[in-house]
């Protein structure tokens, strides 16, 4: 359960004051992406594709921005797709600070970051660095393939394993299961993400479905039952679950040294438009 704070804005995330923060956002809507209005229609898994934004897509990162304007931001991670960093600058593109968002290094580097806008007057930049190791989870030989044709191959049972089960791979030689993103994702941002918050720096992490998935139970020091239960709640039980992950809705977390998970030091969850969430139809990956 979230914890009241008193200095969070009238969107439910946190104030502008604050230092250390996490914001954690799934990039809008993909062309890829199930459509609200449209459950039964026709969709794919995107994953390691360079899928564009859909027109929701990118209301869905303006209102992103809408929501996150007065919270300072520091720096940008994204993946290296398109629909991650172009999420991120629709976001920032009306932000308090002024700053222009600018794609400053791809070699997923904070200092690689500075250098790229090193060039630039002080202050009129925002970094945003890409990595790879923030790329979607790698869905194998069910990757753009139609969900119409999922069931040709495979049973239901299996894709709903394959799909929430932490350690099950998908088909295929590049399939990857929950663990294999979690293993590249945290490695990661234990070296690039973890430090800036311990400098009191606030970033802005935009990725995918199952990378935010892999932070939130890093973050939350969540085990792998525990996961997998909170997966099987997604498309069943949202109310209650724990690790959804809509397209275009922040999620704040702000570090502290002392922090509830003793021992670790992570940054604990602050701020969350629960409605909103909740109201956003999570793609069905």
């Amino acid at each position: 359960m979230e914890k009241n704070n008193s200095n969070k804005n009238s969107n439910g995330l946190a104030s502008d004051d604050e230092k250390g923060l996490l914001v954690l956002l799934r990039h809008g809507q993909s062309m890829w992406n199930r459509k609200p209005q449209e459950p039964d229609h026709l969709w794919r898994y995107a994953g390691a594709y360079d899928v564009a934004l859909s027109t929701q897509g990118v209301a869905e990162a303006v209102e992103a921005g809408r929501r996150l304007r007065d919270i300072p931001v520091d720096v940008v991670f994204t993946s290296c797709l398109s629909r991650a960093t172009m999420t991120a600058m629709l976001a920032l593109n009306n932000h308090s600070t002024g700053k222009t968002p600018v794609c400053a290094s791809s070699t997923g580097s904070y200092i690689d970051g500075l250098k790229g806008i090193s060039q630039l007057p002080p202050g009129t930049a925002l970094p945003i660095i890409s990595s790879s190791k923030l790329n979607e989870r790698n869905f194998g030989d069910l990757q753009g393939i139609p969900s119409t044709d999922h069931l040709k191959e495979y049973t239901k049972d299996f894709l709903r394993q394959v799909r929430n089960d932490f350690n099950t791979k998908f088909p295929g030689v590049t399939g990857e299961s929950n663990a294999d993103v979690y293993n590249r994702v945290i490695p990661y941002f234990e070296k690039e993400v973890l430090p800036l918050l311990l400098e009191g720096k606030n970033v802005l992490l935009v990725s995918h479905g199952f990378v935010t998935r892999c932070l939130i139970k890093y973050l939350d020091s969540m085990d792998e039952n525990e996961f997998n239960v909170e997966m099987s709640k997604e498309k069943s039980n949202p109310e209650e679950c724990k690790l959804l992950a809509a397209t275009g809705v922040p999620l704040v977390y702000k570090y502290e040294k002392e922090s509830e998970n003793a021992g670790k030091n992570l940054p604990r969850k602050i701020g969350c438009d629960r409605t909103y969430l909740l109201e956003q139809t999570c793609a069905p990956y």
